[in-house]
């Protein structure tokens, strides 16, 4: 009879485990919704967020100028670059905490350009989707590779 009980308390621990694992990686509660949150980690402690699963990405942070929504993202050198769909770009400088938006895509290639940073774009739910998969970010990828062969 121990034994069973023994068991019993064992499975129910490890289920609890990988579900606590789960929740890590996919979603958390915001006490102040009733529904879920889906968080995609730009660069500690920055983070697009839906309620959505995998649609309507958002970027609100308190100290940041503005906020916007990312149909397309990547990050480099300390901005995050973003599309948001109808010829809306922009630039999110992590340092200075402030955000750029440009009204076409030449005004965006002229702005990276002169930044020297780069102007490609990943589409945020296939991001997503991949971060979820496998834990790896697009741009984590390249920054690695970029500090090995400097």
């Amino acid at each position: 009879m121990r034994i069973k009980i023994i068991r019993v308390f064992f499975i129910i621990g490890c289920l609890g485990f990988f579900q606590c694992q789960e929740d890590k990686f996919s979603f958390y509660k915001d006490p102040m919704q009733a529904h879920d949150v889906w968080r995609l980690p730009l660069i500690e402690p920055h983070q697009l967020i839906t309620a959505y699963c995998c649609e309507g990405w958002n970027f609100q942070e308190k100290e940041f100028s503005k906020s916007f929504s990312a149909d397309s993202i990547n990050l480099d050198n300390n901005y995050v670059l973003f599309w948001s769909g109808a010829e809306n770009y922009g630039l999110l400088d992590i340092k200075r905490k402030t955000v750029s938006q440009f009204g076409t895509y030449q005004q965006f290639a002229d702005s990276v350009k002169l930044k020297g940073i780069t102007k490609k774009l990943y589409c945020t739910k296939t991001v997503y989707a991949n971060w979820r998969e496998t834990g790896q970010l697009p741009w984590a990828e390249e920054i690695l590779t970029a500090q090995v062969f400097d």
